[in-house]
């Protein structure tokens, strides 16, 4: 769990805190660093997310803070967001490559969110002096994209999604984090020698993917269908140290999904949709004896045909013709009774041209 100081100094984020007025970051992660007993004490520098300049100008700032309480026993927590964190990082540089000016570990520890700079995924890694003896929690929220940036640049989908993040998840989604909450994937990395690391990784989980979430109030209807679509896909673009559970929306049936009334299942047979309907089976899916039947069938249609044209009948004209008798009250049962017709009517023509002779 996140230990409280009883002073905690904040550093806005870029553009955010260019401004003396106005200070955001007491509120993140739902102003729990900043209630009572706690004081805040924001620390101003002119936020300006144009180069190291600006990072460097608020570690100064930093260090007068920190500096200022000395002599007081009261533990301190750093806390910045986006390029306050960034600011946090330079001091930590500051102390490791001057460490006449460094405060007391014991006494100092801090709080990141939000920073481009952390090494786990952010969009500009520059981690932290190996080895550096402060205490410190770096809070990513899932896809926002400063923080959390994808690693495949050819994954336009996973790009688009961050990119969108970088707007969104960034700048307003670590007001309600709970960095306790169970949910939350916790990742302390060892130093590189071995010994145990200082700094602690809260990995927040993001059940709405930011763009699903750019539809706005229909985003609750749409994420059950398409996050299990989209989230694989933007996944894929992301090589992350720990692994992360799948999306929290809801699975979505098959049941649950609309679909055309005249559209059935798929089944191992063709048919028209309806009970009442006999199905019409595909040749491949019967047995060996039904399709033998059935090839039989078919050689016995072939051989009909060819006595009816030896016997010079036309099937097709003459089926058109039978059609026409049984308009008429006469009756023809199948090609055979057409052959035997006009066998008969063959054999009188044949007797009356010899009788003329």
């Amino acid at each position: 769990e996140v230990s409280l100081a009883a002073t905690v100094l904040t550093f806005e984020g870029g553009l955010v805190g260019i401004q003396p007025f106005f200070y955001f970051t007491r509120a993140q992660l739902g102003g729990e660093l900043c209630r009572s007993p706690n004081t805040c004490d924001p620390v101003y520098y002119a936020a300006i997310p144009l180069g190291q300049l600006f990072n460097d100008w608020g570690a100064i700032e930093l260090q007068k803070a920190v500096t200022a309480r000395a002599g007081d026993p009261t533990p301190i927590t750093l806390f910045g967001h986006s390029q306050g964190g960034q600011v946090i990082y330079t001091a930590l540089r500051n102390w490791a490559a001057n460490p006449g000016s460094a405060p007391d570990p014991a006494k100092v520890s801090w709080v990141s969110i939000g920073n481009p700079e952390n090494v786990v995924g952010g969009r500009a890694p520059n981690p932290v002096p190996a080895g550096s003896p402060y205490s410190g929690i770096e809070v990513i929220k899932q896809y926002d994209g400063w923080a959390d940036a994808p690693s495949d640049r050819g994954n336009f989908l996973a790009q688009l999604n961050a990119a969108i993040g970088r707007q969104t998840t960034h700048v307003f989604g670590y007001f309600n984090v709970d960095v306790n909450d169970p949910a939350n994937i916790r990742y302390t990395p060892d130093n590189a020698d071995g010994t145990p690391g200082k700094i602690t990784y809260v990995f927040v989980p993001t059940p709405i993917l930011p763009l699903v979430q750019m539809t706005g109030p229909l985003a609750p209807l749409l994420n059950p269908v398409l996050d299990p679509i989209l989230r694989p896909i933007v996944e894929a673009g992301y090589d992350r140290p720990f692994d992360v559970p799948a999306s929290s929306a809801p699975a979505v049936s098959a049941a649950s999904i609309p679909r055309p009334a005249s559209v059935a299942a798929p089944r191992s047979s063709v048919g028209v949709v309806g009970d009442s309907v006999p199905e019409v089976q595909v040749l491949d899916n019967r047995g060996p004896d039904q399709n033998r039947e059935q090839d039989k069938s078919h050689h016995r249609g072939t051989t009909d045909r060819g006595r009816a044209e030896r016997l010079g009948v036309d099937p097709v004209r003459d089926q058109v013709g039978s059609a026409r008798r049984s308009a008429a009250g006469q009756r023809v049962d199948s090609v055979e009774d057409l052959g035997r017709t006009d066998d008969s009517g063959h054999r009188d023509k044949e007797k009356r041209r010899l009788e003329h002779r």
